[in-house]
């Protein structure tokens, strides 16, 4: 092959990543809602009843992360979180000292969700809500917290409602919704140079 065949090769094969990597970054940031917001999924039923798939919401101000789905690749043992969204149960806060103790999860929803599940509990039916928290270690970490406040699923009376509240008031909202050592709450961490820049709570029926 001449010097000028391989030449015009070589540039058509780099046009071609480059389209590549742009369709797959434009993929990623289609994923996920806008502002903070949670939209339900179409519904599924399942023996009779109808199910509304939970969403993961999309928090404000989140950073570029390092998978199409909008999250940042689960992290090695002890090795610090990598920049972007990770889906953690809150097992700890610490107002005073502004950090949050957290245990990082998969959230897992639709066909992944039920694929997990059956391989994990070997029951052949489906995830049951249409989704599926994977926790295949026992790790946490404390972050500080930078954000200016948090972003809870519920109003003060239970509904479902996003509403904004500051690190200061949430053991008051976490201990009002039950939530205790074994059944943590779910958030979405948004992590920047290991620190915390925010937190929105995952919705669950």
């Amino acid at each position: 092959m001449s010097r000028r065949r391989r030449a015009i090769t070589a540039t058509l094969l780099l046009a071609v990543a480059w389209t590549l990597v742009a369709c797959d970054s434009e993929s990623g940031s289609e994923s996920g809602s806008a502002g903070g917001t949670t939209t339900p999924s179409p519904t599924r039923e399942s023996d009779g009843a109808t199910t509304t798939s939970p969403t993961a919401p999309r928090p404000r101000d989140t950073p570029d992360s390092s998978t199409t789905d909008g999250t940042a690749r689960l992290p090695q043992r002890g090795q610090p979180l990598a920049d972007g969204r990770h889906a953690a149960f809150v097992t700890a806060v610490d107002p005073e000292a502004s950090t949050v103790t957290i245990d990082v999860v998969q959230f897992l929803i639709g066909r992944d969700a039920d694929e997990a599940y059956r391989a994990d509990t070997g029951d052949t039916d489906g995830a049951p809500n249409d989704y599926y928290i994977r926790n295949n270690t026992t790790d946490v970490r404390t972050l500080r917290v930078r954000a200016s406040s948090v972003t809870t699923a519920f109003d003060d009376d239970g509904s479902p409602a996003q509403r904004d509240i500051s690190l200061d008031e949430l053991p008051l909202y976490l201990d009002s919704r039950g939530y205790r050592a074994g059944s943590y709450a779910l958030f979405w961490i948004v992590v920047s140079d290991n620190g915390i820049v925010g937190m929105t709570e995952q919705y669950r029926p």
